[in-house]
């Protein structure tokens, strides 16, 4: 019987058919076996959501949400709705994992009763686009989550929810803006705030595909809204909670704001 703590996994899933089996070929090789995987098929057109039942009949851990369409921040807030798990784990439909991250970001959490929260690195995906990126502190790094919360209102820091293990308190409360994107940017930070301590592995356990017909690769009128909007958040959560920052923060608002 696996003894550690039942980590959720939320997978926000949406015409991604190509490259989804890759995905969750990486999520049920977890060598850390206790697990539960939420796929929320938001209203995909294509044979994703089909993709995910056939996962979920072969494996007992996998559960399916299937909902209309709404956005990517409807299909997070609706596992998070979800999940059961002591702790929470986020990875793109499109997007894959290494066998061992989980296991290796836990080992790493309990080994120190200080962390709320591990980062790990990510790698961009395919091979030629192989350049390391969100590497931020060397391992072994311990950062105050206030501290966190502030560099990512500077925007030194990238708030993708994916590159960390999260004790799952840090989500109690937390609702991403629906009908947005760039939803991760406009509220991650607010978790930071909760938490005490973060630690930092410098090695690269996700893999980021590099998608020209994602919604941060393409340019259009709605995504430099939906930027301008994220740091007009930052700015209101400069106001609140670190006063010393606002003017950076709405420097880099207005900057968006007339792009």
């Amino acid at each position: 019987m696996d003894t550690k703590p039942l980590l959720s996994i939320v997978v926000p899933v949406y015409k991604v058919e190509q490259h989804l089996p890759m995905c969750l070929d990486s999520l049920v090789a977890q060598t850390y076996g206790n697990v539960e995987i939420v796929l929320v098929d938001d209203g995909s057109p294509d044979g994703s959501g089909a993709i995910c039942d056939a996962y979920a009949a072969k494996d007992s851990r996998i559960k399916v949400i299937h909902k209309p369409n709404g956005g990517v921040s409807s299909a997070r807030n609706a596992g998070l709705a979800a999940v059961t798990g002591d702790l929470i784990g986020f990875v793109d439909g499109d997007d894959f994992v290494e066998p061992y991250m989980y296991q290796r970001m836990y080992e790493h959490m309990i080994a120190d009763s200080r962390l709320d929260v591990v980062y790990c690195a990510a790698t961009r995906f395919p091979a030629q686009e192989q350049l390391l990126h969100m590497d931020y502190y060397p391992t072994g790094t311990v950062v105050t989550g206030r501290r966190l919360a502030e560099r990512m209102l500077l925007d030194e820091v990238c708030s993708h929810m994916w590159l960390c293990l999260y004790k799952r308190f840090c989500w109690e409360g937390i609702v991403f803006p629906e009908g947005r994107t760039y939803e991760d940017l406009a509220m991650v930070y607010r978790v930071f705030l909760k938490v005490r301590n973060v630690g930092f592995i410098k090695e690269p356990f996700y893999y980021y595909r590099m998608n020209d017909t994602s919604i941060t690769q393409t340019v259009k009128p709605r995504k430099s809204y939906d930027i301008f909007c994220a740091f007009k958040d930052h700015y209101y959560g400069a106001l609140e909670f670190f006063p010393e920052l606002s003017d950076r923060c709405c420097a880099k608002a207005a900057h968006f704001g007339a792009s």
